[in-house]
């Protein structure tokens, strides 16, 4: 137990005990490679080991260990506290323990590339603070690291059973290192190129999720202005802009949503269907961003989503998670008409979508929760202007069969009393009417 190994270390004479007594927590799935995580508000230092054994090392074997410290954060080869051990240090802000904050970090052992990865946050390589590559294999003689091919069994040090035991540590398991991240674009098969395979630009669905995959099906071929209201966009695009319509009005009325009144934070959801129980909300949702509006940074529930836009493009701004240090986008991607993008449970998870154009823009959003999701949080987080994680229902403004007749009927009237009246202020006495 931990006071017996605490009192074998301390007669090995190694300094800072606490740090050294290794805690086994599993196995990686493949020897050799796999990312750890560990989730939680660090109290002090600890780090994450790799052996080849399942026992206490106290220094003595070759080993990995991602050490992270307040002051400095380490590559160790074994675990003791020996200088000479040490392949590579930083002392960079971001590589260092956050203690205000909970905080993923995450130890990625890649052996085909011989190379070390530690990040916070999803486990992307866009989110890598520290790397080491190890030398190549020698041609001929000893390879002196090969060892590393060995490594299986994962400990933690400065971590008590305790702490795992209530689970105010989260553990993070990938079979695979983090390596080329999967990018946030999703192309039809027959878009696929040689190119897009050689830049890892895009992805096909088949490579996502299964949650993603059965989404996908239900979106890739939706468009907004079809032969019954060829002109939807366009009518849609004029209730926005002029007052007395039912978005204009609408937008008016939520301009307080999210906090302190703020016309530009708010846009419009329509949904369609009705909630089957397995997704935040509606699972199906048509979402209305006019030229220059934009959502809050927020998450999804932990969920998966499929996103495709409909009409003109928008941009996606993505972030770590919802702290206030967390407020810096680490990726910003614009989505244009027909594309499709995705979220899954750890990757792309937090974001903010923006119109910077000078149109408004329509996208389909479906959401689902994981097979494996037996809490099914039913909101969505945001930062508030105090930055405070605040929460809120994925409601509906209209469904899309109400909103679809408003606007065909708007539509319709506004079509008639501009062919009517030429001048704009009868137009105007006439929106003042209907406002009436």
């Amino acid at each position: 137990n931990e006071k017996i190994l605490n009192e074998r270390i301390s007669n090995e004479k190694i300094p800072n005990k606490r740090i050294i007594c290794e805690l086994y927590i599993r196995n990686l799935d493949i020897t050799g490679q796999g990312t750890v995580g560990l989730e939680f508000q660090a109290k002090g230092e600890f780090r994450i080991m790799l052996s080849s054994k399942e026992c206490q090392s106290y220094g003595k074997t070759n080993a990995l260990v991602l050490d992270i410290g307040e002051n400095i954060t380490r590559f160790r080869k074994r675990n003791n506290n020996d200088k000479d051990d040490i392949l590579a240090s930083t002392k960079k802000h971001k590589a260092l323990l956050d203690k205000k904050v909970k905080r993923l970090y995450w130890f990625s052992l890649d052996k085909k590339n011989r190379r070390l990865r530690y990040g916070k946050g999803p486990m992307q390589s866009l989110l890598t603070i520290f790397s080491y590559d190890f030398p190549p294999k020698p041609s001929k003689g000893i390879d002196k690291y090969a060892w590393i091919e060995n490594l299986r069994y994962i400990a933690v040090c400065g971590i008590s059973q305790e702490d795992l035991n209530e689970k105010s540590v989260e553990l993070k398991f990938w079979s695979l290192p983090v390596t080329v991240d999967l990018p946030p674009y999703v192309i039809r098969h027959k878009d696929a190129t040689l190119t897009v395979l050689e830049t890892g630009k895009a992805t096909v669905i088949d490579n996502l999720p299964e949650e993603c995959q059965m989404l996908y099906g239900n979106v890739a071929g939706i468009a907004l202005n079809t032969p019954d209201f060829s002109d939807f966009s366009d009518a849609i695009e004029c209730s926005i802009n002029t007052p007395g319509m039912i978005c204009y009005e609408k937008l008016k009325k939520k301009s307080s949503t999210f906090g302190t009144p703020n016309p530009k934070r708010t846009y419009l959801r329509v949904t369609l269907g009705e909630d089957q129980g397995n997704s935040p909300g509606v699972p199906f949702v048509l979402e209305i961003w006019p030229s220059g509006h934009y959502s809050p940074i927020h998450s999804h529930s932990d969920s998966f989503a499929i996103i495709k836009v409909l009409y003109n493009e928008i941009v996606a701004r993505y972030y770590t998670g919802l702290n206030p240090e967390d407020q810096k986008c680490y990726n910003e991607v614009i989505f244009k008409q027909d594309q499709i993008t995705w979220i899954s449970d750890k990757l792309y998870q937090t974001h903010q979508l923006y119109n910077h154009t000078g149109k408004m823009c329509v996208t389909i959003q479906c959401y689902q929760y994981g097979e494996k999701d037996n809490d099914h949080y039913e909101y969505f987080d945001y930062i508030n202007d105090g930055n405070i994680i605040q929460n809120f229902r994925p409601n509906a403004d209209w469904t899309f069969s109400e909103f679809k007749r408003l606007i065909r009927n708007e539509w319709e009237e506004y079509k008639y009393i501009t062919d009517k009246y030429s001048s704009q202020s009868k137009r105007r006495n006439w929106l003042f009417t209907k406002r009436r």
